[in-house]
């Protein structure tokens, strides 16, 4: 690889903190460099994944004024509890509130200023557009994995909303995660629940996908 590819650990992080830089530069990249995040914002998170835990924490970092995580009743129990203790303000369990009259009593009845997709699923990014306000901003980081997915798309048009979409990272974004997490201001290793050894990666994986884990580091 080229050395300009190459990017420094502080001394003072660890490698497995250091192990989550590129999936939170995704988040630097495509909620603060491409999307647009403002002191003061209302920011709803949907999907308290590791890609959501680390939006939480990025959202406040940057001063949002209320950060509200949204997630389904399978990850209230780990996930969604872990997204308060990353600096959510509120919790909605899908399974026991309704997220549009929760969000609209929050937000005056406006709706969210930014709202981060970070599940992937129809339903949220549905959802996505029914809690942004007008012109307010959404930014896309969940995969479906589907070939097509629903969008409202007149509802997105009536709303004048601003939607942006990223896939990976930039160099600046590395950079600005690993100084982050070096200032003690953001803190990656929260998102780890599981350390176990290479031979056992079959049982990490399942509890990755039992939800029984967040982010699992398998050390040689």
């Amino acid at each position: 690889l080229p050395i300009c590819l190459l990017h420094r650990i502080p001394d003072n992080v660890s490698y497995d903190a250091a192990a989550v830089t590129e999936p939170t530069a995704v988040c630097v990249h495509g909620i603060v460099e491409r999307t647009g995040i403002n002191t003061g914002d209302s920011v709803v998170v949907l999907g308290p994944g590791p890609i959501g835990l680390m939006s939480v924490q990025l959202a406040k970092l940057a001063g949002a004024s209320n950060v509200i995580a949204i997630g389904t009743p399978r990850s209230a129990d780990l996930r969604l509890k872990k997204a308060k203790d990353v600096g959510a303000d509120v919790l909605i369990n899908l399974g026991e509130e309704d997220p549009i009259e929760k969000v609209m009593d929050l937000t005056g009845g406006y709706g969210a200023d930014l709202v981060i997709e970070a599940a992937g699923s129809s339903g949220a990014i549905k959802l996505a557009f029914d809690l942004v306000r007008r012109q307010g901003r959404i930014s896309a980081l969940g995969i479906s994995g589907e070939e097509t997915t629903d969008v409202p798309w007149d509802k997105a048009i009536f709303k004048a909303v601003q939607l942006t979409f990223c896939f990976s990272s930039s160099w600046q974004s590395w950079e600005t995660v690993l100084q982050l997490m070096g200032s003690g201001m953001l803190k990656t290793e929260e998102i780890i629940t599981h350390r176990m050894p290479l031979e056992q990666w079959k049982e990490a994986f399942e509890a990755l996908e039992n939800r029984e884990a967040i982010k699992a580091i398998l050390n040689p």
